[in-house]
């Protein structure tokens, strides 16, 4: 049996969920070093096909968070926000497995393949923003 019993299955995100995420462009990635210690850092990213994160930039592959992936792949990925009146804080964690992947100028990043997921204050309301007032003008 080829199968890896311990491998946990990818899950997929919700309309909502890639709504809330592909209106935002900031997030936190957390990696962990070969010696176990944890490393945060804000990070831009985009959401593409298969409903992956991916993250890379300038001068990606020196950095802390691509060499800790090389030698863990465990992540953990956090975009949050708050909408102030009234209060609402709201946001999404993914854990999974970053993939090193070569961007398309041939440059590196990586993908995020959530294993896991959380969220909390994302609903219709507060990801789809309010529908501005109508500019119907009466006729004369």
């Amino acid at each position: 049996m080829s199968e890896n019993l311990n491998a946990k299955k990818e899950v997929k995100l919700s309309r909502l969920e890639l709504d809330y995420l592909s209106s935002k462009r900031i997030g936190r990635l957390a990696t962990v070093n070969k010696s176990g210690s944890p490393h945060v850092v804000p990070v831009i990213f985009s959401v593409e096909s298969h409903d992956r994160i991916v993250i890379s930039g300038y001068g990606f592959e020196k950095s802390y968070k691509f060499k800790n992936i090389q030698q863990n792949p465990n992540v953990a990925f956090v975009v949050d926000s708050v909408r102030l009146s009234p209060w609402t804080p709201m946001g999404i964690e993914l854990r999974g497995k970053a993939v090193v992947t070569t961007m398309g100028n041939a440059q590196k990043g990586i993908q995020i393949i959530p294993t896991k997921k959380a969220t909390w204050g994302l609903t219709e309301e507060t990801v789809t923003p309010p529908a501005p007032a109508s500019m119907d003008t009466p006729s004369t």
